[in-house]
């Protein structure tokens, strides 16, 4: 198969949401080469906290080496080693190199792909990074076997059979460097993603029912027109993948463009102009919101259909509750919206996932609907004062209906009541404890959260 194909890279978006300087001084920051440098480095400064970088995409306070180093994994990267359902990577290596090489092997990953390909594959687990579709979960689900070096220096290698592994699917960077991870892989095969505007009330019935018909299904709410752009994915047609492979596999338009949902686009698109003070088209701000204007359906690589987030410097917040709630907590949404008219900068994502074996995934236990809410930065740097009491009146009112926030993104701590949201709280600190006695992963605010019941 051909290298996937990608969107024109407009304006050399950066690599990560939060830039590296501001996380570390580069005299405390360690570049690791391999596992042998990753004991040669802990061995060396026994004393030292360690905070764990990958891809840079999580909020910076989950990031951050308040004192001590900052081991970046990105330099061990590449496939380690393949088998006919599995296939071992470097914890550096990017999401893009794992779906490319399989891809290139007519493999894919036993999950949906999450939105930013420049992640790694280490950061990705240790923060909950998912897609949609009730038939997998997190991209942690499909792990197999995760090698790291824990707190006292020693290597170790945990499977899916060992009874911690479910603190391992979402690890927060507390289990020590991890160096290789085992993932899970199937066959590759095309997709069809049929792509339509609906009105709210048809979203709010068809949503939890479209989830249940197809692989993968995702939303985008526009609360402030009442439509709302569907995506659903679903196995293509034998033409279909005809099409697609005259094509040299890469993405086939279907229909004509359909331009129901352009009038939403453009109202998103005055809003913020007015809130950010920009009317600069080509910002990549915008293209993220134009990109659903004169919208067709298309057949393609899973990746190439969803994996097509464009990174842009943000605060991002995704609150998850148990799908069977979905229509309570659009009611009590769009009560919000009539009320207090938010100024956010993006559409409502909605995503479902069904039921996870990670300790600390907000889909533990259960099928789960994540509301994602973005606002950008400002032309001069700052975000709007408007816009982030938005993002806070949001998560209070999801908070306050028993949602559980992403690891990875923004979340207020004193809003959730951590140990009873997730049953297995107390086993995830047992077992961080038991890879590292010294607690010395983590930063001040993991410690802060993670640790306050052991310490107390």
């Amino acid at each position: 198969m051909p290298p996937r194909t990608t969107e024109p890279d407009l304006n050399a978006p950066p690599l990560e949401w939060t830039p590296r300087s501001s996380l570390a001084p580069p005299e405390r920051v360690v570049h690791i080469a391999s596992e042998a440098h990753a004991r040669e480095v802990l061995a060396n400064s026994r004393d030292s906290p360690v905070a764990m970088l990958g891809g840079g995409f999580s909020r910076a306070r989950i990031l951050r080496a308040d004192s001590g180093l900052l081991l970046d994994v990105t330099g061990m990267a590449g496939l380690v080693r393949l088998d006919a359902s599995t296939a071992t990577f470097g914890a550096g290596t990017r999401l893009e190199t794992v779906h490319d090489l399989l891809r290139s092997i007519g493999r894919r990953m036993d999950c949906s792909p999450g939105v930013i390909a420049a992640q790694t594959l280490a950061g990705a687990v240790g923060t909950g990074t998912h897609g949609q579709g009730l038939r997998q979960s997190t991209l942690g689900d499909a792990l197999e076997a995760v090698r790291f070096v824990d707190g006292t220096g020693a290597v170790r290698v945990l499977r899916h059979s060992d009874p911690e592994f479910g603190a391992l699917r979402l690890h927060l960077g507390r289990f020590g460097v991890l160096t290789e991870l085992t993932i899970r892989t199937v066959p590759w095969s095309a997709y069809t993603c049929e792509k339509l505007a609906v009105t709210e009330a048809e979203l709010a019935v068809g949503f939890p029912r479209w989830n249940e018909q197809y692989p993968f299904c995702k939303a985008w709410w526009f609360p402030d027109t009442g439509m709302a752009h569907v995506w659903r994915v679903r196995d293509a047609s034998a033409a279909e993948q005809e099409r697609l492979r005259r094509n040299d596999n890469r993405p086939v338009p279907l229909t004509g463009a359909d331009h129901h949902l352009n009038a939403a686009v453009r109202a998103t698109m005055a809003a913020m102009r007015r809130q950010l003070h920009s009317t600069d088209p080509r910002r990549d701000h915008f293209l993220t919101v134009t990109r659903f204007m004169d919208f067709h359906d298309v057949t393609g690589d899973l990746y190439d259909l969803l994996c097509k987030g464009i990174p842009v410097q943000q605060v991002n917040l995704e609150v998850a509750l148990p799908l069977e709630r979905f229509h309570r907590v659009q009611r009590v949404l769009r009560e919000w919206f009539d009320e207090r008219h938010p100024e956010l900068h993006y559409p409502v994502i909605l995503r479902a996932t069904g039921p996870s074996k990670a300790w600390l995934s907000p889909a533990y236990g259960g099928s789960a609907c994540h509301f994602g809410f973005v606002v950008y930065r400002a032309t001069d740097g700052s975000i709007p004062g408007a816009a982030m009491r938005s993002v806070r009146e949001a998560e209070e009112l999801l908070a306050a209906e028993g949602g559980r926030p992403h690891w990875g993104k923004h979340f207020t701590p004193r809003l959730y009541d951590f140990p009873r949201l997730f049953p297995r709280w107390d086993d995830f600190l047992d077992a961080a404890g038991d890879a590292d006695p010294g607690g010395r992963f983590g930063n001040a605010f993991l410690r802060g959260l993670l640790w306050r019941r052991v310490a107390g």
